[in-house]
């Protein structure tokens, strides 16, 4: 079954832009994610303080410090990488959604 040269060129132009807003969302996630790490994390500090010093005492406040500490280690470790991180990450995304899609076309 042969399929029109004009619905090949829309498919392929679809994986293109598709590859393109999923590179582009996999950047901003990677760049934005350290940042929500460790704003969540000074956040489960505090929280963790706070229940510290009332009544829920130690049993809920130590694991919400220990979560708090974990999650700024890891904003900390994902932050240093970048912005290089987030663009190498996103057009291999990107690159890879594309070619799953342009490998379905040619299959089917």
């Amino acid at each position: 079954m042969s399929v029109p040269a004009t619905d090949l060129r829309r498919t392929e132009r679809d994986a293109v832009i598709g590859g393109v807003a999923v590179g582009l969302a996999v950047a901003l996630i990677a760049l934005v994610g350290p940042i929500l790490l460790f704003a969540i994390g000074v956040f489960s500090i505090l929280l963790g303080v706070v229940f510290c010093l009332t009544v829920i005492g130690i049993v809920i406040g130590l694991p919400l410090i220990l979560v708090g500490v974990v999650s700024i280690v890891g904003g900390a470790i994902g932050g240093s990488l970048g912005p290089v991180f987030a663009l190498v990450l996103g057009a291999a995304a990107g690159l890879l959604t594309y070619e799953q899609r342009r490998r379905k076309v040619a299959r089917g």
